[in-house]
Parts: structure tokens; C-alpha cells; sequence
């Protein structure tokens, strides 16, 4: 039995593939499957994830091809269940799992048998940007209540026992979006979470892709504090989840205008336009936050840092939250193999 399962799925992400794939090969722990999942995508993903595994000739990687794309969610599911190991590491496409990332959270979970999730400090890297920012979560140090309003982790970094996983119930088809803060808010009542002390992820951020438009920012802001709602007892958990697996849309189930949705949609219109666009950022608040006090300050300050003269004021902003400019150290050329 092999030590750790790594989770990835592909869709439509065939510049993704080479970053990500020699990132898990070059893991100082060479005790590791790695289920790779193309989900069903309508480009050439399928056939580059073929070549560069081929390339690699690496038995530790398994392909998974399907031909009909069945979500991230149902996705996770599929490959969590198909994990021979004990420990299952998720990797979003396109991030890259720095050499010790395997190692030092597989020996975390061995030290410490009390900690069910583990996840790491990390790199948010914005390449069309050339910006950087490491961040350094600490879920060591937070209670169980505390989780239900940050539970630190952002996916792709997390490793966790799959007991655990199993045991809280694993993802849930129903979120189709945040589906992993719905599990960690479930999976908080089993055990510890942890945090390795030291950068072993960088997350490839595109503020211009599909994760970042308005719409699916509305819904997955919805999802997200469904989730937490569900976790602090405060809807039918029962007759949501009902709901949604009958096909009612998230928005329909716990609507825009819910005070919880609008402060989660500022915070991301907020932060699109300090680590993204601008623009993007204004037009997430212009399309969703609904007329009150606030939300018209937040659109008055998102449209001065849009306008032609909010360049320094934006600079100032960035270098003060602590963005750098260039490459992270760990960072592959995406044309050559590392």
C-alpha cells in the first residue's frame, strides 16, 4: 500500500498539465499514486495529459479519462474513492506542489495522529501578472467554532486522512462549488487540523478565467456560506441539501441578497480588484451587491481604483498586503520539464 494518493482533475487546462505533473514527480516522497482525472474536456487536455505522462514514464501515475464531464465535485468523489492510501492529497490543475509539500504533511499526519486535515503555508501567483503573494495560514491554532468562520484552508494544499474523509461523510455531490469547506466544516468535529510551517504550494490565480466571473462568483459565494450556515445549525440542513439535489439553483436555495452572501461577495469583489483586475472587481459589485450603505462605499472606492488615476493608490495597496513582483521560487517554465 502506498502512502498517499494524490487527486488531480483536468478540465480544458491543457497548458496546466506539464507545471503540475512534473511538480508531483519531482516530490521528495516517492511513496505515491497519482489518480489524474481528465473530466470529460472538449480540447486537446485529454491528449497532452497522454503525451507528458508518456513522456514521463512514471508508474506511479495513473490516467483517468472520462468522456462526458461530470464536475469537480462528482470528479473529487470518483478519485477519492478510487485512492489506495491512507492519506489522499488534493492538487488543483495547474498549481504546483513544491518538493517537500508530500513529505512534510504525510510526516505531519504520522507524528501526530490526532490531526484529521493537514494543509501548508502557500503562494498565491498571478502569472499574467507577474505578482506574488505568500500567505501563512496557521488552522493549528483554531477551535472548532473558530473554523466555521475561517477554516484557512483554499484546497489544492490540503492532505487529510481518508478515514476521516469517510467517516464525515466525504464531498458532497450537492456542492457543486466549495465543496471543500463544506467537508473541512465537517470534518472539524473529528479531529485537529494542521498546518506545515513553511510555503510547499503555489496556486496558479486568474482573475480572468472562468473561477473568477461575476456569475460564478455569485454562486459560489451562495455555496460557501450554505455551507457554514448548515454548520452553525441555522438552516434545514436536511431540506437544503434536498434541494439542491433536485436541481434548484444555489441562488434560488439561499439567494444573492442574503446579508451573509453579500458580505462574502464583497470581500471577493474587494479582493478581485486588489490582487486582480480592477475592473473585475467593480463589475462583481456592480452586478451583485445589492443598494445599502456600505455596498455603495465599497462600489465608490472598487470604481476610484478602476479609474485611470487609481494605478499608484492600487500599487501602494498591493506592496502594503505584501505582493511582490516576479516568479515564485519553485515556479517551473511551463515549456520545459523541471
Amino acid at each position: 500500500m502506498t502512502k498517499v494518493s494524490v487527486v488531480c482533475c483536468f478540465y480544458n487546462r491543457p497548458q496546466a498539465v506539464r507545471p503540475t505533473l512534473y511538480g508531483l514527480k519531482n516530490q521528495t516522497l516517492e511513496d505515491f499514486e497519482a489518480i489524474i482525472a481528465d473530466d470529460g474536456s472538449s480540447d486537446e487536455t485529454a491528449a497532452v495529459l497522454r503525451e507528458v505522462l508518456a513522456e514521463m514514464s512514471d508508474p506511479r501515475f495513473r490516467l483517468v479519462t472520462r468522456e462526458k464531464n461530470i464536475g469537480l465535485t462528482r470528479g473529487l468523489i470518483e478519485g477519492v474513492r478510487q485512492a489506495k492510501s491512507p492519506y489522499v492529497a488534493i492538487h488543483d490543475a495547474g498549481d504546483v506542489s513544491l518538493p517537500r509539500r508530500l513529505e512534510a504533511q504525510a510526516g505531519l499526519l504520522d507524528a501526530e495522529p490526532e490531526v484529521v486535515v493537514v494543509g501548508s503555508h502557500y503562494v498565491n501567483y498571478i502569472e499574467a501578472m507577474n505578482l506574488y503573494r505568500v500567505r501563512t495560514p496557521d488552522a493549528g491554532s483554531k477551535s472548532a467554532e473558530d473554523l466555521i468562520d475561517d477554516t484557512t484552508f483554499t484546497h489544492g494544499e490540503v492532505m487529510f486522512r481518508r478515514a476521516a474523509y469517510e467517516k464525515a461523510g466525504g464531498y458532497r455531490a450537492e456542492f457543486r462549488m466549495s465543496q471543500d469547506n463544506d467537508l473541512w466544516l465537517r470534518m472539524r468535529h473529528l479531529g485537529r487540523f494542521g498546518t506545515v510551517p513553511e510555503p510547499l504550494y503555489i496556486r496558479a490565480v486568474d482573475f480572468g478565467g472562468i473561477s473568477f466571473n461575476p456569475a460564478t462568483v455569485a454562486r459560489q459565494s451562495a455555496y460557501y456560506m450554505l455551507g457554514k450556515k448548515i454548520a452553525r445549525g441555522t438552516v434545514d440542513e436536511t431540506e437544503v441539501l434536498s434541494r439542491l439535489a433536485a436541481g434548484e439553483a444555489i441562488t434560488d436555495v439561499l439567494p444573492i441578497d442574503d446579508p451573509d452572501v453579500q458580505k462574502q461577495l464583497s470581500k471577493v469583489a474587494i479582493r478581485s480588484a486588489l490582487f486582480g483586475s480592477p475592473e473585475a472587481g467593480r463589475q462583481i459589485a456592480r452586478d451583485y451587491l445589492v443598494p445599502s450603505p456600505r455596498n455603495r462605499m465599497i462600489r465608490t472606492g472598487l470604481g476610484l481604483l478602476a479609474a485611470p488615476w487609481g494605478g499608484p493608490a492600487l500599487a501602494q495597496l498591493r506592496k502594503a498586503m505584501g505582493v511582490k513582483s516576479g516568479r515564485p521560487e519553485g515556479w517551473p517554465k511551463a515549456s520545459v520539464a523541471p
